[in-house]
């Protein structure tokens, strides 16, 4: 018997000795001197020895658990599963929670014992029901990974008593149950949704060092989620985190820095963090750093660093970057031009509902760039991008109908369909309504709404738009006849190419003095664009 074997039975007879055990203690010696584990026999002659609720009897049974559980670890240790398994088994099935948990573990890793997820819970719960908060852990760990979810709800009765051991695990102060019983108030999983106690778990799984409790109590920060609102507080839990390597948090800092939100904005700094997870794989950081590329944002500009960033995350599944990602193989930025190979990133995006690549489907289709031509189809794509409220593709939706392409000619629908982009603000969308209302194409004529939606267009920098205003004030159609005004607008119109703005001004300045058109040209030379958020304008 080894030296630290021999100290501990010292320990357990100084023990037994001291509470006037004497006999209760030689039989331990006699056993623990054989260095065997103790059988069935020996529990019941031990028990004999000393009345039932005896603490000292107890106490030693216990001890003598625990030595058998010694020798059963050192069996685990050396491979010798057949030896620990039969250890374990007798002691769980006398209530030994410590053997039910090693039992249990057994089972779920297949060690000595077929791998058996059913007996694995059956013997964590029994351990767990006596408070061994390993497997309150392990039952936790089985209920939230989800692969097991319906066995283990089935073992448990309900979802709520499942939840309850991450609970109890959490109590008992596992960071990993802290993490999940947050998650769960945050999802609202097998529990109320309750934000203000997903940040106290959070918080408390942070403190301990936890990089995901750390990461996502800085989300709650950032949207005032059961917190009040604090991007500082949220830039500092985020750090914590990244500092830990943890992806979601470094691509996080990265966004913060990116966007001034709890740091002084540092697009650089952004970059670094933006780096950092895409080297790990997160493909939203790599999406952002390729976008930096780009633009030459924060990191000097590299089309083909772009493109390879934008691959790795395209490859990953990432909608935005496999719309990128065709663009420019569209375009030949960063890689040679292949137009069969934008058509397919494009159509992977838009497959995912990105209404940007439905968008630029569509236009492939229309134009037979990488697919064959087909008017259809094009509607088809512009209707799934037009309903996810992308303006470009409301207003070549609306084109489509006006001409008939693809879909059966219907002037109202049309309209329609220009309003709701002319209503987020695309210019080209404001022009084309108002020349519905000027013409009455879809739409009840209206003189004065035609110039409504001529005058948002014009503001913008139209030059359609610019022109038909133009002509609007040179005509005195739904506005007072202006030739200051009509000769502004043309002159604007023209300076972008529009011929007949060019021809209008000839006509104009003989109706004009030469006051008249020094001051249109002085307003023309003060007038700055004021463009509205829209979609992207179509080429």
């Amino acid at each position: 018997m080894d030296r630290r074997r021999s100290r501990f039975w010292l320990a357990v007879l100084l023990f037994v000795c001291v509470g006037g055990q004497a006999q209760l203690a030689g039989a331990v010696a006699d056993r623990a001197g054989s260095g065997n584990p103790f059988d069935g026999g020996d529990f019941v002659r031990l028990a004999a020895l000393s009345p039932p609720g005896d603490t000292n009897r107890n106490r030693v049974l216990d001890a003598l658990w625990e030595a058998d559980r010694a020798i059963g670890l050192k069996a685990l240790e050396n491979g010798d599963y057949a030896k620990a398994q039969d250890i374990f088994r007798r002691l769980a099935e006398q209530g030994d929670p410590a053997a039910q948990f090693q039992l249990a573990d057994m089972y779920a890793k297949g060690e000595g014992v077929p791998q058996d997820d059913i007996e694995a819970l059956h013997w964590y719960q029994l351990a767990a029901e006596q408070g061994d908060f390993r497997a309150e852990d392990a039952l936790c760990l089985y209920f939230v990974q989800g692969t097991f979810r319906e066995t283990i709800v089935s073992l448990l009765q309900d979802a709520d008593s499942a939840a309850l051991w991450c609970r109890k695990a959490a109590d008992h102060g596992s960071t990993y149950a802290q993490e999940w019983v947050g998650t769960m108030y945050d999802l609202g999983s097998g529990v109320a949704q309750d934000y203000a106690e997903a940040a106290r778990w959070w918080r408390q799984a942070a403190d301990q060092g936890s990089a995901i409790a750390q990461a996502n109590l800085g989300q709650l920060y950032l949207e005032g989620k059961g917190v009040r609102r604090d991007d500082a507080e949220a830039a500092k839990w985020y750090r914590k985190a990244a500092e830990q390597g943890f992806a979601g948090a470094q691509y996080g800092l990265g966004l913060l820095y990116d966007s001034g939100r709890g740091v002084p904005r540092n697009t650089a700094e952004a970059a670094r963090w933006y780096r950092k997870a895409a080297e790990q794989g997160d493909a939203g950081a790599q999406f952002n750093l390729g976008v930096m590329y780009g633009t030459g944002e924060g990191v000097p500009r590299d089309d083909a660093a772009a493109a390879r960033l934008f691959q790795k995350a395209a490859e990953q599944g990432d909608p935005a970057a496999q719309n990128n990602l065709g663009g420019m193989y569209l375009n030949g930025e960063g890689l040679k031009q292949d137009v069969a190979a934008a058509a397919r990133w494009f159509r992977k995006s838009a497959e995912q509902g990105f209404p940007d690549a439905q968008y630029n489907l569509g236009l492939m289709f229309e134009r037979g760039r990488g697919v064959p031509r087909d008017a259809t189809a094009a509607a088809q794509w512009y209707r799934n991008a037009a309903e996810l409220g992308f303006a470009a593709a409301q207003y070549n939706l609306g084109v489509a109908y006006a001409k008939g392409r693809g879909v059966r000619p219907d002037l109202a629908e049309a309209a329609r369909w220009y309003r709701k982009a002319a209503e987020q603000g695309l210019a080209v969308a404001q022009n084309a309504l108002g020349v519905a209302y000027t013409a009455g194409q879809g739409v009840r004529k209206s003189k004065s709404k035609a110039v409504h939606w001529f005058r948002k267009a014009a503001e913008q920098g139209d030059p359609d738009g610019q022109y038909n205003l133009g002509l609007a004030y040179a005509n005195g159609d739904g506005v007072r006849r202006s030739y200051v005004h009509a000769y502004l607008w043309w002159s604007l119109a023209a300076g972008q190419g529009i011929r007949d703005a060019q021809k209008g001004l000839a006509v104009l300045a003989q109706h004009m003095t030469h006051v008249e058109i020094a001051r249109a040209k002085r307003q023309a030379d003060a007038f700055r664009p004021r463009p509205e958020e829209a979609g992207a304008p179509p080429e």
